[in-house]
């Protein structure tokens, strides 16, 4: 029994002096002033109890914080290697829009979707972008569409009616409506026979045609429309200037008669005018009809219709005011531009009387008091030249528009309210505001703020500051940068379609480099196809059946071929071949063209039709 109470008074003991160890440490701890340290206290390289660092002379060294991971900022005390730890929250994604590609024939495409630029985290969201919630990456794919016809509603086989896609011809082939794909080659021969069609002859009115030839299974002709040769009178050149009359028969349209072409035996009307005089004055000499003279047509020099005539009122008298004239009581022609009407209203003129003018003086604004601008008016009309403008009263120094702080001060003397003192206004030497100070701060706490990593970008830990008065515990939590996070762009040749880059190491908040250039500036533009063929000796331009070819990226681009250009509008025959005007080469050959009487007429062999 006494050797269990014996050994109870020891562990008592035991336990009684390691807390009274804590209670000295902890104390120790909080008596330096450091709360931060007691409670951000991870590991220290001495003895708690011992420590006495005042303060510490701390070291930084910081872990930054990415989009999937948290960051740290470890502080070190250089003289006793005290530790301390604070943590810095993990940031959040920083997406960036991927923009669609859309699906082509033979390619598949995919919806817009974004990308975090720190982590390469994908979003996908379907056809519906970002209305929807998020979807797999198969999803966000679109589908190749494949090669399509032309619909029957853009193409009408004359042979076929019954026919729902576009199909070949002997002129056409099929391609499809999306790319340049031949779906279907155009057929080699014509499908059915050829037929001669006889000239027409062109008239003044009428076109006119050559003799050509016509396939009567497709569009295909060799016809050349010769145009109208429109009368002789009408005609122009080449460059669109009127020709002279050429048959001595024709005659050009007058003001009273139409014209007449001596080609055709026909009257006309010129320029689609009937004939007419210059009712419009478009000629300098002509001039419409007043009061006395009748109108005159300068085109063809004669005076026409009958003169006006005066139209004559009696005019009261109108006392004349200061701007404007008077009158006395006359009698003169209602028309303005009559000379008659002219000269009896100068007779009856009373000139304006003219403005007899006073000035109104100004009465300037005070702090407290409204003023006036100077004014001036008219005392026989009493009209103002300037309205005097009312100016409200101007506030105190302090209180004005656009005043903010002490620094927008008018008055060196004046002096906002605080705490303790009313405000004073510097101008009108007025004390103004609560006639009672305030007498304590009202105070209230600012949130902490992370730093950034530009040079201005200061952060703080939580602070105190009065709303009343310029108090303030910013300057013991401010905070300096972080500093840049990098991320290295390796350099990029531009290719034809593709843009390139400089390359360089650029910071993945503010995106600038170490000079200060952004990453957009380091850009090298697409350099197109070799379009010139100067930068490569592989590189062809366009021909009659092949497109242009870039021997930089080895595609075709551009323009599809235009097929063969018969030479000289000569089609080939039963035995000869079609020779193409653009490029020389022999292409296609024709069947027998058949005259009434059977035989053909480029070779004069009597064949059947089934040949």
């Amino acid at each position: 029994m006494r050797k269990f109470k014996k050994l109870t008074m020891i562990i008592v003991m035991a336990l009684m002096a390691c807390v009274c160890l804590f209670g000295a440490t902890a104390c120790n701890i909080l008596n330096r002033g450091d709360r931060d340290a007691a409670a951000s206290v991870e590991s220290s390289s001495a003895d708690s109890s011992s420590v006495v660092c005042e303060p510490h002379d701390w070291k930084s060294t910081v872990v930054p914080a990415t989009c999937t991971k948290a960051g740290s900022e470890t502080l070190t005390c250089r003289s006793c290697g005290f530790v301390k730890v604070n943590s810095i929250k993990k940031l959040d994604h920083s997406y960036v829009v991927i923009p669609a590609k859309a699906a082509t024939c033979t390619e598949d495409g995919y919806y817009e979707y974004k990308e975090c630029s720190g982590c390469g985290l994908k979003q996908y969201y379907g056809k519906d972008k970002f209305d929807n919630d998020i979807v797999n990456a198969t999803s966000n794919i679109e589908t190749a569409l494949g090669h399509e016809r032309p619909k029957h509603s853009e193409y009408v086989n004359p042979k076929k009616a019954d026919v729902k896609d576009k199909v070949a011809t002997c002129q056409y082939g099929v391609q499809c409506i999306r790319c340049d794909y031949i779906i279907e080659e155009k057929l080699t021969n014509h499908t059915t026979e050829l037929v001669l069609m006889a000239a027409k002859e062109v008239t003044c009115t009428t076109d006119g045609n050559n003799e050509y030839v016509q396939c009567t299974g497709c569009t295909y002709s060799t016809a050349e429309r010769v145009y109208a040769l429109d009368h002789d009178g009408q005609r122009k050149d080449a460059d669109g200037n009127e020709l002279p009359i050429s048959n001595p028969d024709s005659r050009p349209q007058t003001c009273t008669s139409r014209a007449y072409c001596g080609d055709c035996n026909t009257e006309y009307n010129y320029h689609n005018e009937s004939p007419a005089h210059d009712t419009k004055l478009k000629n300098q000499d002509s001039k419409a009809a007043d009061c006395e003279v009748a109108a005159y047509c300068g085109i063809c020099k004669t005076y026409y219709g009958n003169a006006l005539g005066h139209i004559l009122n009696w005019y009261k008298a109108q006392s004349p005011t200061c701007e404007d004239d008077g009158h006395q009581e006359y009698e003169a022609c209602i028309r303005k531009d009559c000379e008659q009407a002219k000269k009896a209203y100068a007779e009856a003129k009373i000139e304006a009387l003219g403005h007899v003018k006073k000035t109104i003086a100004e009465i300037e604004a005070t702090c407290t008091s409204a003023g006036y601008t100077e004014g001036e008016y008219c005392t026989r009309c009493l009209v103002y030249d300037k309205i005097p403008q009312f100016v409200p009263a101007l506030g105190h120094d302090g209180q004005r528009k656009g005043q903010f702080d002490k620094d927008d001060f008018i008055s060196p003397n004046s002096v906002l309210a605080d705490c303790t003192t009313r405000a004073y206004c510097g101008i009108c030497k007025q004390y103004y505001g609560n006639y009672t100070p305030i007498g304590h701060h009202t105070l209230e706490t600012v949130e902490a703020k992370e730093p950034t990593c530009e040079e201005n970008g200061f952060g703080w830990y939580e602070y105190v500051r009065c709303k009343k008065c310029s108090y303030s515990t910013y300057e013991e939590n401010y905070r300096a940068p972080v500093g840049h996070t990098n991320r290295t762009i390796d350099a990029k040749a531009p290719t034809c379609l593709d843009e390139g880059h400089t390359g360089g190491v650029y910071c993945i908040f503010c995106g600038l480099d170490e000079f200060g250039k952004k990453y957009e500036d380091g850009i090298l533009p697409a350099l197109g196809h070799d379009v010139d063929f100067t930068r490569n000796e592989n590189s062809k331009p366009r021909t009659c059946t092949e497109k242009a070819y870039c021997g930089d990226c080895g595609e075709y681009y551009g323009e599809a071929p235009v097929g063969h250009t018969y030479a000289d509008g000569v089609p080939g025959t039963c035995t000869v071949k079609a020779t193409c005007v653009v490029c020389g080469e022999e292409f296609g050959d024709y069947g027998h063209l058949i005259r009434p009487d059977g035989s053909c007429y480029y070779c004069g062999k009597f064949v059947k039709k089934e040949d």
